[in-house]
Protein backbone atom coordinates (compact mmCIF):
# COMPACT_ATOMS: atom_id res chain seq x y z
CA UNK A 1 0.00 0.00 0.00
CA UNK A 2 2.79 2.51 0.81
CA UNK A 3 4.01 1.97 -3.20
CA UNK A 4 0.87 2.75 -4.33
CA UNK A 5 0.47 5.81 -2.17
CA UNK A 6 4.10 6.72 -3.20
CA UNK A 7 3.85 6.99 -6.46
CA UNK A 8 0.04 8.89 -6.61
CA UNK A 9 2.02 11.42 -4.43
CA UNK A 10 4.45 11.48 -7.10
CA UNK A 11 2.25 11.59 -10.13
CA UNK A 12 -0.15 14.24 -8.12
CA UNK A 13 3.02 16.60 -7.74
CA UNK A 14 4.15 15.86 -11.55
CA UNK A 15 0.44 17.00 -12.45
CA UNK A 16 0.56 20.14 -10.17
CA UNK A 17 3.57 21.54 -12.39
CA UNK A 18 1.63 21.74 -15.36
CA UNK A 19 -0.96 24.32 -16.25
CA UNK A 20 -2.75 23.47 -18.79
CA UNK A 21 -6.39 21.61 -18.98
CA UNK A 22 -5.22 18.20 -19.21
CA UNK A 23 -3.43 18.38 -16.16
CA UNK A 24 -5.90 19.90 -14.26
CA UNK A 25 -8.04 16.30 -15.60
CA UNK A 26 -5.24 14.25 -14.34
CA UNK A 27 -4.81 16.37 -11.04
CA UNK A 28 -8.53 15.55 -10.25
CA UNK A 29 -8.43 11.77 -11.34
CA UNK A 30 -5.39 11.68 -8.76
CA UNK A 31 -6.68 13.69 -6.11
CA UNK A 32 -9.72 11.49 -6.28
CA UNK A 33 -7.62 7.79 -6.13
CA UNK A 34 -5.26 9.48 -3.63
CA UNK A 35 -8.17 10.57 -1.31
CA UNK A 36 -9.51 6.71 -1.68
CA UNK A 37 -6.10 5.60 -1.02
CA UNK A 38 -5.57 7.47 2.50
CA UNK A 39 -9.02 6.16 3.46
CA UNK A 40 -8.83 2.85 2.93
CA UNK A 41 -4.82 2.86 4.71
CA UNK A 42 -6.87 4.59 8.02
CA UNK A 43 -9.36 1.73 8.08
CA UNK A 44 -7.16 -0.59 8.07
CA UNK A 45 -5.24 0.68 11.02
CA UNK A 46 -8.25 2.09 12.64
CA UNK A 47 -9.61 -1.68 12.65
CA UNK A 48 -5.95 -2.28 13.66
CA UNK A 49 -6.60 -0.68 16.49
CA UNK A 50 -3.91 2.12 15.62
CA UNK A 51 -5.46 5.12 15.91
CA UNK A 52 -2.73 7.90 15.62
CA UNK A 53 -2.18 6.47 11.67
CA UNK A 54 -5.35 6.42 11.70
CA UNK A 55 -5.99 9.71 12.66
CA UNK A 56 -2.96 10.63 9.90
CA UNK A 57 -4.07 9.04 6.74
CA UNK A 58 -7.97 10.42 7.53
CA UNK A 59 -6.53 13.71 7.51
CA UNK A 60 -4.44 14.12 4.63
CA UNK A 61 -7.38 12.49 2.74
CA UNK A 62 -9.60 15.55 4.33
CA UNK A 63 -6.54 17.92 3.34
CA UNK A 64 -6.73 16.83 -0.40
CA UNK A 65 -10.92 17.07 -0.05
CA UNK A 66 -12.46 18.36 2.83
CA UNK A 67 -15.98 16.65 1.68
CA UNK A 68 -14.88 13.20 1.18
CA UNK A 69 -17.92 11.75 3.81
CA UNK A 70 -15.53 8.58 4.17
CA UNK A 71 -12.79 10.62 5.13
CA UNK A 72 -14.98 12.42 7.51
CA UNK A 73 -17.01 9.47 9.07
CA UNK A 74 -13.83 8.04 10.10
CA UNK A 75 -12.70 11.13 11.83
CA UNK A 76 -15.57 10.69 13.62
CA UNK A 77 -15.07 6.83 14.51
CA UNK A 78 -11.36 8.05 15.42
CA UNK A 79 -12.37 10.70 17.79
CA UNK A 80 -14.80 8.09 19.85
CA UNK A 81 -12.80 5.46 19.69
CA UNK A 82 -9.97 7.90 20.82
CA UNK A 83 -12.44 8.85 23.95
CA UNK A 84 -13.41 5.54 24.97
CA UNK A 85 -11.53 2.69 26.55
CA UNK A 86 -10.08 -0.02 24.32
CA UNK A 87 -11.91 -3.23 26.22
CA UNK A 88 -14.73 -4.63 23.97
CA UNK A 89 -16.40 -7.79 24.52
CA UNK A 90 -14.33 -9.39 21.72
CA UNK A 91 -10.86 -8.94 23.57
CA UNK A 92 -9.22 -11.88 24.82
CA UNK A 93 -8.04 -11.79 28.69
CA UNK A 94 -4.55 -12.02 26.72
CA UNK A 95 -5.17 -8.82 24.59
CA UNK A 96 -6.27 -7.97 27.96
CA UNK A 97 -2.96 -8.06 29.50
CA UNK A 98 -0.42 -7.06 26.22
CA UNK A 99 -2.41 -3.63 26.63
CA UNK A 100 -2.04 -3.16 29.81
CA UNK A 101 1.77 -3.72 29.38
CA UNK A 102 2.15 -1.93 27.16
CA UNK A 103 0.54 1.17 28.71
CA UNK A 104 2.78 0.42 32.05
CA UNK A 105 5.65 0.40 29.48
CA UNK A 106 4.42 3.78 28.12
CA UNK A 107 4.23 5.38 31.98
CA UNK A 108 0.31 5.74 31.32
CA UNK A 109 -1.34 6.89 34.40
CA UNK A 110 -2.84 4.05 37.29
CA UNK A 111 -6.20 5.29 36.13
CA UNK A 112 -5.62 4.28 32.49
CA UNK A 113 -4.34 1.42 33.17
CA UNK A 114 -7.22 -0.14 35.28
CA UNK A 115 -5.57 -0.44 38.40
CA UNK A 116 -7.34 1.04 41.64
CA UNK A 117 -5.71 3.96 43.72
CA UNK A 118 -5.36 4.20 47.65
CA UNK A 119 -7.67 7.14 48.45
Amino acid sequence: MDTFLSMLQVAWSDAAKGRTDAFLAVRRQINADLVAAFVAESEIHYNRGSLPLAKKRAADALELDPQDSRALNLMVMIRAAETTDIYTRYQGSAAIDRIRARRAAAGMPLRDRGAARNR
